[in-house]
C-alpha cells in the first residue's frame, strides 16, 4: 500500500509540475513543437524553416535558464552524453548527481549484473539505421533509454517483492523501499528535464511513461485482487508496460528524423509493439522452461511466487477454467512458502492444457510479423538488415523456438498502390494472437472515420509559421465550389467524394501560397515529397504555383518579376488544376472532363483567369491587390498592355471554342461573375495554417456525414462555411455542426 501510494503521489506531482511549466513558456511558443537543445537541434530545424529564428532564440534561452536552475538546486549539469554509451547507462552524471546518496539505489541497479542486457540498445541502433538521426541524439536516447529501464525495474521489484535482480540483491532490499522509490523517481524527473533540453520530446516521453505506469498498475491490480484478465486485456497491458520501452525510443527517433512517409512510421511503431509483446511473452515462457532464466531469478516459476497471471496461465484458464482454484491456491501463498512441488504441479497443468505450446506458437507468429515487417522495409528500399540481425540474436536464445524465414507477406501491414498509380498506403492485418489490431495508416480514398490519421500527416506541414487571411480563403472556397459545378457535377463525381478531396486541396493550395510568399518553398517541397500520393505531375503544378506566388509577392512590392504577365496567367489557375489533379488522382482518369486535351483545358482555365481579372479590376485596384490586367499595364504600359491583354484573351477564346469548351466557358464566366459580385468579408481576419486545415477537415467531415448538407453547399449555400475558417477550437466547430444538423 505504501509503495503504491508513493508511486501514485509522485507521478501526480510530476504531471502537475510539467503542466505548470508548460504555461510558463513564452506565448509565441504555444503550439510549436521544438525539438531543440541549447544551440543544437533548434538551429537545425530553423534552417529547415520549421520554426522562426525568434522562436529558436527564446527556446534556447528557456533551456539555458532551465539548465542553470537545475545545476543550482540539483548539482548536476544536464548535458548531452559525450559519446556512445558502450554499456549503457554509462554517463549518469549527465542527468543525476552521482555523489548524492539519494541516487545510490539507481546506480546500484544500473551496475548490478553489468547493467543488464544491451537488447534495447541494439533495437535503437537498428531503428536508426532506417531513420538516420544524428549520432549525438542517438547516443543520448540510448543512455536515457537504458536508465529509464533500470528505473522501471526498481519499481517492479518493489511491487513484486522481488529480492534478486540480475543475480544480486534488489535495490530496495539494499537501501530500503522509501529510498529506492525516491531515488528512482527523482532520476526520472531529471531525465524528463534532459529530454526537454536536448531532444524536445517531453510530450512523447510523458505519454509513454504515463501509459507504462497505468499498465503496471493494471497488472498489480490483477495480481492483488486475484482476478485474471482476458488475453486481450493482457496484450493491452503488455503494449503499455513492455512495448512502451521500445515505442518511446522509436517515437523520439521519429521526432528527430527527417520527414518520413506515414506508412513507414506505422510499420516502425508496429514493430515496436510486436517486439514488446515478444519480449514479455518470451519472459513468461522462459520463466517456466529455461535453466539460465531460473538461475537469474532464483528458480523456476517466479511469476507463480509473485502471484502473476502470465500469458501461459491465461491460456490455460481459457481452455481449462476448472484449474483456476488450483492456481489461486499457490498464488495466495507467500513467495517464501511456495515450494518446488507447487511450481512443478502448475507447470504440469500448463503442459497438459497445451499452454506452453500455444505460447511458443504465439512467439513464432510474432517473429513472423517482425521478420515480415523487416522484409517489407527492405522491399521498399530501407536498410532493415540490422533490425533483422538484432531480432535474430534476441529470439535465438528462446528454448525450443525455431525462427521463421523472413517473408514480406507476413508483415502485419499490407503496402498497396491505388488504381495503378503507385500510391503507397498501408492496411493492417489481424494479430496472430486474436488480441488487438494495429492502427490503420492512410487509406485512399479516405473514409470519414479515418480523417484524424490524415490530419497527422497534414500537421507535419503545418508546423511552419504560416498565416493567410479570411478574404483569400473566402475567394478560394467560392472558386473551388465553382470548380465542382463546372467540371465534376455532371461527370460522375458524387458530392461526398468531392468533400473527401476538399481539405487536401486547402492544405496543398494554402501551403504552397504561404510558403512561397514567405520564402519557405524548399521546406514544403521536402514535406510534400514524403506524402504517399504525390507524383511528377503534382510536382510540376507545385513548381508553377511557387513561381506564380513568388512573382506575385515581388510585384506587390513594386519589384520586377521573373515571369511575364502571360506566364503569370498560365500559372494563376492553380486552384482548378490542383483540385482536378486531386480528383483524378484519387478516383479515375475519366472523372470530369479528362477526355478533353490538356491544351484545351489550360486554354479554358487561362481564359477564365483573364475574365476573373476583368471582374475584379476595380476591387483589386482600390485594395492594391494583384491583378493580371494591372500586371499587363505595368509591364508593357497602359495602352500597349491593354492591347496585348485583349489579344491574348481572344486567342485563348478561339482555342477553347475549337476544343468544344465554349459552353463550359460560359458557365464558368457566369459562376465567376456571381463570385465577384459577392461582398467581401467585413473583417479580414488572419488565420493560421493549422486552424485553416482543422476547419477544412471539420467542414468536410460534416458534408461527408450529411448528404443533404453536402449537396446544398455545392449548390450555392456555402455561407455557413465562412464562419468556421477562423481561429477557433476544434470542439467549438463540432458543437456548431451538431446544432446545424439538428436544425
Amino acid at each position: 500500500i505504501f509503495s503504491g501510494f508513493c508511486l501514485s503521489f509522485l507521478s501526480f506531482l510530476f504531471l502537475l509540475l510539467w503542466y505548470i511549466s508548460m504555461f510558463r513558456l513564452p506565448r509565441s511558443l504555444t503550439g510549436i513543437r521544438v525539438a531543440a537543445s541549447c544551440g543544437t537541434a533548434a538551429p537545425r530545424r530553423a534552417a529547415r524553416g520549421m520554426i522562426s529564428t525568434q522562436s529558436v532564440a527564446a527556446e534556447n534561452l528557456r533551456k539555458q535558464q532551465l539548465r542553470e536552475r537545475v545545476r543550482e538546486w540539483g548539482n548536476v549539469d544536464l548535458k548531452l552524453v559525450p559519446e556512445f554509451p558502450s554499456k549503457a547507462p554509462c554517463f549518469p552524471e549527465c542527468y543525476v548527481d552521482i555523489k548524492n546518496p539519494v541516487y545510490a539505489p539507481l546506480l546500484h541497479a544500473c551496475r548490478s549484473g553489468s547493467g543488464g542486457s544491451m537488447h534495447r540498445v541494439g533495437y535503437i541502433l537498428a531503428v536508426n539505421r532506417i531513420l538516420k538521426v544524428q549520432e549525438k541524439y542517438v547516443n543520448h536516447i540510448v543512455e536515457i533509454g537504458q536508465c529509464l529501464h533500470n528505473i522501471s525495474l526498481i519499481v517492479d521489484d518493489i511491487c513484486d517483492d522481488t529480492t534478486q535482480r540480475r543475480g544480486e540483491p534488489s535495490a530496495h532490499v539494499v537501501f530500503g523501499v522509501a529510498q529506492a522509490l525516491h531515488g528512482a523517481y527523482t532520476a526520472l524527473f531529471n531525465i524528463m528535464l534532459s529530454v526537454d533540453i536536448h531532444l524536445g520530446s517531453v510530450p512523447v516521453a510523458l505519454e509513454e511513461c504515463a501509459r507504462m505506469h497505468l499498465t503496471n498498475a493494471m497488472e498489480v491490480h490483477w495480481r492483488d485482487t486475484k482476478l485474471p484478465p482476458t488475453e486481450q486485456q493482457y496484450m493491452s497491458m503488455v503494449d503499455g508496460k513492455t512495448g512502451g520501452a521500445f515505442r518511446v525510443v522509436t517515437r523520439m527517433l521519429l521526432d528527430l528524423a527527417p520527414p518520413m512517409p506515414e506508412w513507414l512510421n506505422s510499420i516502425l511503431l508496429g514493430i515496436s509493439d510486436d517486439v514488446g509483446r515478444f519480449f514479455q511473452i518470451r519472459d513468461d515462457y522462459l520463466d517456466l522452461v529455461s535453466d539460465e532464466f531460473a538461475k537469474k531469478k532464483g528458480g523456476y516459476g517466479s511469476d507463480f511466487k509473485e502471484g502473476k497471471f502470465s500469458f501461459p496461465v491465461l491460456h490455460c484458464l481459457r481452455v481449462r477454467p476448472d484449474t483456476l482454484p488450483i492456481f489461486l491456491e499457490v498464488f495466495r501463498k507467500p513467495a517464501s512458502e511456495t515450494t518446488e512441488e507447487d511450481v512443478s504441479h502448475l507447470i504440469g497443468l500448463l503442459r497438459e492444457a497445451g499452454s506452453l505450446q500455444y505460447t511458443l506458437d504465439v512467439l513464432v507468429g510474432l517473429a513472423e510479423r517482425i521478420f515480415g515487417s523487416c522484409a517489407m522495409l527492405k522491399q521498399h528500399g530501407y536498410d532493415s538488415s540490422v533490425m533483422s540481425t538484432w531480432f535474430t540474436n534476441l529470439a535465438s536464445g528462446t528454448d525450443n523456438l525455431v525462427l521463421p524465414i523472413p517473408d514480406p507477406a507476413k508483415c502485419p501491414f499490407k503496402v498497396t498502390s491505388t488504381a495503378g498509380e503507385g500510391v503507397a498506403s498501408v492496411t493492417p492485418v489481424d494479430s496472430p494472437s486474436s488480441s488487438s489490431k494495429l492502427a490503420v495508416s492512410i487509406p485512399v480514398p479516405m473514409p470519414a472515420a479515418e480523417m484524424t490519421l490524415v490530419q497527422k500527416l497534414c500537421f507535419q506541414v503545418l508546423e511552419l509559421d504560416l498565416t493567410t487571411n479570411l478574404g483569400d480563403i473566402d475567394r478560394v472556397i467560392r472558386q473551388v465550389l465553382a470548380c465542382y459545378e463546372v467540371y465534376f457535377k455532371d461527370n460522375g463525381l458524387a458530392p461526398r467524394d468531392f468533400w473527401i478531396c476538399f481539405p487536401w486541396f486547402l492544405l496543398l493550395k494554402g501551403g504552397i501560397k504561404a510558403t512561397a510568399e514567405k520564402g519557405h518553398s524548399m521546406v514544403i517541397r521536402r514535406l510534400i515529397k514524403v506524402s504517399p500520393f504525390v507524383d511528377d505531375k503534382f510536382f510540376a503544378l507545385f513548381q508553377k504555383a511557387v513561381d506564380y506566388y513568388t512573382s506575385k509577392a515581388l510585384w506587390l512590392k513594386g519589384k520586377p518579376t521573373k515571369l511575364t504577365p502571360v506566364e503569370m496567367c498560365e500559372r494563376k489557375p492553380i486552384n482548378f488544376r490542383i483540385m482536378r489533379w486531386l480528383v483524378q488522382r484519387w478516383y479515375r482518369p475519366g472523372t470530369g472532363v479528362a477526355a478533353v486535351p490538356e491544351s484545351d483545358r489550360m486554354a479554358l482555365e487561362n481564359f477564365l483567369a483573364l475574365v476573373n481579372a476583368e471582374q475584379r479590376l476595380a476591387y483589386d485596384r482600390n485594395g492594391k491587390h494583384y491583378n493580371l490586367i494591372l500586371h499587363f499595364h505595368s509591364h508593357y504600359g497602359a495602352v500597349e498592355g491593354q492591347r496585348k491583354f485583349e489579344q491574348y484573351k481572344a486567342a485563348l477564346y478561339s482555342t477553347l471554342c475549337d476544343g468544344g469548351l465554349r459552353s463550359v466557358a460560359e458557365r464558368w464566366t457566369q459562376v465567376l461573375a456571381e463570385c465577384a459580385a459577392e461582398a467581401p468579408p467585413s473583417e479580414d481576419i488572419k488565420i493560421g495554417a493549422r486552424d485553416l486545415v482543422k476547419a477544412g477537415f471539420t467542414v468536410a467531415k460534416a458534408c461527408i456525414e450529411d448528404v443533404d448538407l453536402a449537396s446544398s453547399t455545392l449548390g450555392g449555400n456555402w455561407g455557413w462555411m465562412r464562419s468556421h475558417f477562423k481561429p477557433r477550437t476544434l470542439d467549438s466547430m463540432f458543437a456548431d455542426f451538431i446544432q446545424l444538423r439538428a436544425k
